[in-house]
């Protein structure tokens, strides 16, 4: 089994809210990339949505794909679940797209 600081060579399955990742959220003490966090917001919203995730544009506002405040307010509470952290809930209001929410959890420190 390996330490939990390493990433087993095969895929390795996070499951939270019905949505699996090949990427472990080990807390924010190693942050995955914007780009596993991307895959995981997709992944939630195609799952959510009943849509398939090719059919998930990452240049699109959250509200566009009709969530009302009450579904992002519960995506931010899930997200931090696997994220393992907590940030500022309204974060999708300013950074309305997958693309600028998951490169903002990435890079900097969060609210």
């Amino acid at each position: 089994m390996p330490d939990s600081d390493q990433v087993e060579s095969g895929p390795l399955v996070i499951a939270y809210a019905g949505v699996s990742d090949n990427v472990r959220a080990s807390g924010m003490a190693h942050r995955p990339s914007a780009a596993a966090i991307q895959t995981w917001l997709i992944e939630y919203l195609a799952r959510r949505l009943n849509l398939e995730q090719g059919e998930i544009d990452v240049t699109i506002p959250f509200e566009r794909y009709g969530l009302s405040s009450a579904d992002a307010f519960e995506l931010m509470g899930d997200l931090q679940g696997w994220l393992e952290t907590e940030f500022d809930p309204t974060l999708p209001y300013d950074f309305p797209t997958i693309a600028g929410l998951s490169k903002r959890l990435a890079d900097g420190d969060l609210p």
